[in-house]
C-alpha cells in the first residue's frame, strides 16, 4: 500500500481514513487470499470449518464386544481424504490470517502503532492473529477522541463529532452513511 492509505487516530479524517483503508485491504486480500479473508476484514465474519464425522465410529460404538473388528472400509478412507483436506483448509486459513494481521499492522506507523501496542489486550489480539479484534482497536481508535481526560469531556467531545460529520464534497452517500454508522457504533459501545 502507498504511503497514503495509514490509519489514524485524533485527527479530524481519522474515521474516513480507516474506512478507506479498510475497504483497500478487504480489495488486497480478496485478490490474494480469497473470499474467507476478504469477509473477516470487511464484515469481521470468521469462516467455520466443519470437521467430518467418521460413521465407522458412530457404527462401532453400537457394536457388541463379541462382534469381529472393524475392517478398513470405503467410509473410512472417505473420512480420512475429508479429514486432511478439513485440516488443510483449517491450516492455510490460520496462516493466512497471520499475514492479514500483518498486513493491517504494517498501515499502522508511528503514534498509531504504539497506541495499539500499550493497549492491555494488544498482545493476545497478536498472540491470536485477531483480525476483527485488531479493526475494531483501530476503529474505535479512529472515531473517538484522546480519553486522557475527563470521561463528560470525552463525551462531549465525541457527541460534538457526531453532530458535526458532513457529507464531503466528493463523497458518496454509501461512504457517508459508513462513516456515520462507524461512529454511532464507538459511541453506543464506549458509552
Amino acid at each position: 500500500f502507498g504511503k497514503d492509505l495509514i490509519y489514524k487516530f485524533n485527527t479530524p479524517d481519522a474515521g474516513n481514513m480507516y474506512l478507506l483503508v479498510t475497504e483497500a485491504i478487504a480489495i488486497y486480500v480478496s485478490e490474494n487470499y480469497g473470499v474467507a479473508m476478504m469477509n473477516l476484514v470487511k464484515y469481521g465474519k470468521e469462516t467455520v470449518f466443519t470437521e467430518p464425522v467418521s460413521r465407522v465410529s458412530t457404527t462401532r460404538a453400537t457394536r457388541s464386544k463379541d462382534d469381529a473388528p472393524a475392517t478398513t472400509t470405503d467410509a473410512d478412507e472417505t473420512y480420512r481424504v475429508r479429514l486432511g483436506f478439513y485440516l488443510k483448509q483449517e491450516a492455510a486459513y490460520k496462516e493466512d490470517k497471520g499475514k492479514v494481521f500483518g498486513l493491517i499492522m504494517s498501515c499502522c506507523i508511528g503514534a498509531t502503532k504504539t497506541r495499539l501496542e500499550s493497549n492491555d489486550a494488544f498482545a493476545e489480539l497478536e498472540q491470536n492473529s485477531d483480525v476483527v479484534g485488531l479493526l475494531k482497536l483501530l476503529r474505535t481508535l479512529a472515531f473517538s477522541i484522546d480519553e486522557s481526560g475527563d470521561p463528560y469531556a470525552v463525551l462531549l467531545g465525541m457527541l460534538k463529532r457526531m453532530i458535526g460529520i458532513n457529507q464531503g464534497p466528493n463523497e458518496t452517500v454509501v461512504n457517508y452513511h459508513r462513516r456515520f454508522m462507524a461512529q454511532v457504533d464507538v459511541l453506543e459501545a464506549q458509552w
